[in-house]
């Protein structure tokens, strides 16, 4: 009785009003199994999900999984499901499908294809549809559709195996080009190893000279205050021999002046005098050679302290660059090798069913090294 309905069912939508649009699917057998979710996929947004019989809703569980595919999964709790018809309108296109229970669907069952129906491509669409007209064509009997059937679900399993070799072949290729590029990953990474060692080498080198320039600008500063307090000792004593010389000068003056020996006096005072420029003559000297000493030492410290500043910026500006690199090294393609890619993780042309090994460590590795353009090294 339920091949009789389709029957009508067909013959109604093929002889009805039924826009006859060479992209409308019409009556395409769909299963849903016990355990299975169904998926179909159309090549625009789908609008609306209609079963033919509104008692079918306690039966079957039908969603929008996205804008352009759908699910229909099997309501549990009941013991089976009857046959039904579902319309979908999308982009336009009205497509009426038979809705059919198979309690024998196993998913474990490799010799079964899917319970997945894609008609995302337009081109491919409209050739399954012709062929559904050269079918129907030929009668609407029970014989008919049973053929029809039978000629869908080979057409199915041919394509699904198609795409499964395709898929094969695609991962063999994938599977080549990881093995290349972790060859390269493989150089990369020694290529990495020695420019480490160097940069540790650099950084070594530089934070010795750093550490160099700090010890000769604090030795110039000790110098600099030993030469200080050593002149200020010096002064003093020269200031003090000195008041004694004058002192003993002047009391000389004063011994002829009481004795009033006009000559020696005369001669006392013109010594003194003579005694009194050769000092200030020396002391102009001195002072001339003390200012250019003082200059050289200014100049000398301010190069030891733009040396020790160099050094000390060089160091920095090295250890933060190693920093930075060992922050995103993580991330490059030598990191995301080292991490996943030994561990036969497919950093490359990720599988579909690899998705669910993949942790959100992984999928933000992705992104940065999509974002850095895998020029970070």
């Amino acid at each position: 009785m339920k091949q009789i309905r389709w029957i009508l069912l067909l013959l109604f939508f093929s002889s009805s009003g039924w826009k006859s649009n060479a992209q409308n699917i019409n009556g395409e057998r769909i299963l849903v199994g016990r355990e299975s979710i169904t998926v179909i996929n159309f090549p625009d947004k789908v609008l609306n999900i209609n079963f033919s019989d509104d008692g079918a809703y306690d039966y079957y569980i039908p969603k929008r999984r996205e804008e352009k595919s759908i699910s229909l999964q099997f309501n549990k709790e009941q013991a089976t499901g009857p046959n039904t018809g579902l319309l979908v309108n999308e982009g336009g296109r009205s497509h009426m499908f038979r809705i059919v229970f198979d309690s024998t669907y196993n998913i474990n069952d490799d010799s079964r294809p899917p319970l997945w129906y894609d008609h995302s491509n337009l081109k491919e669409l409209k050739t399954f549809v012709q062929k559904q007209k050269d079918v129907q064509s030929t009668g609407n009997d029970e014989a008919s559709i049973a053929k029809q059937d039978k000629e869908q679900e080979e057409e199915r399993k041919k394509q699904i195996e198609a795409r499964k070799a395709e898929a094969a072949l695609a991962q063999k290729k994938s599977g080549e080009e990881a093995a290349e590029k972790a060859r390269d990953a493989e150089k990369l990474r020694k290529n990495e190893e020695a420019r480490e060692k160097e940069e540790a080498t650099l950084i070594a080198k530089t934070k010795k000279e750093a550490e160099d320039k700090e010890k000769q600008l604090q030795l110039a500063l000790q110098k600099a205050e030993a030469d200080k307090k050593a002149k200020e000792l010096k002064d003093k004593k020269d200031a003090e021999d000195l008041a004694k010389k004058q002192a003993a000068e002047q009391e000389r003056i004063k011994e002829l002046k009481a004795k009033n020996d006009a000559e020696a006096l005369a001669k006392a005072e013109k010594v003194a005098e003579e005694q009194k420029l050769l000092r200030e003559q020396e002391l102009v000297k001195k002072q001339a050679e003390e200012e250019e000493k003082r200059k050289k030492a200014a100049e000398e410290f301010a190069r030891k302290e733009a040396e020790k500043k160099a050094a000390q910026e060089k160091l920095a500006q090295l250890e933060a660059d190693r920093k930075k690199r060992d922050a995103e090294r993580a991330y490059s393609e030598m990191g995301l090798w080292q991490r996943y890619g030994k561990k036969g993780i497919d950093v490359y042309n990720i599988p579909a069913g690899q998705m669910a090994m993949v942790n959100a460590d992984f999928l933000l590795s992705l992104i940065r090294f999509a974002i850095s353009g895998s020029q970070i090294l």
